[in-house]
């Protein structure tokens, strides 16, 4: 799946430059999403004819060109971690009234 995913990714690199080649970041497509695509895709990929396939890819590919992220290298701000609920970690809360 990673491999086919690469593939993909490799085959928009210079589209993703074209697209973005006014702005201030360089962006890279999101792998994430990108994987989220592809397994809504994979069984159609693997058993369509040769004419559908090709429109599927096509399909794929700019959905895949639309999640785009930017490549920031300068973070410099430190995350700040917080704690929901520190000690007590499950609350039971009942949604009636105790009877005594």
């Amino acid at each position: 799946m990673y491999n086919l995913q690469s593939m993909c990714l490799f085959a928009l690199e210079k589209q993703v430059g074209q697209k973005t080649q006014g702005r201030k970041y360089a962006y890279q497509l999101n792998r994430n999403v990108g994987l989220g695509y592809l397994k809504r895709f994979l069984p159609a990929l693997l058993l369509d004819g040769p004419k559908r396939w090709w429109a599927r890819v096509k399909e794929l590919l700019a959905l895949l060109l639309s999640a785009l992220e930017p490549i920031r290298t300068d973070k410099t701000r430190v995350r700040k971690k917080r704690l929901m609920r520190g000690a007590e970690r499950h609350i039971y809360e009942p949604n009636y009234k105790p009877s005594l």
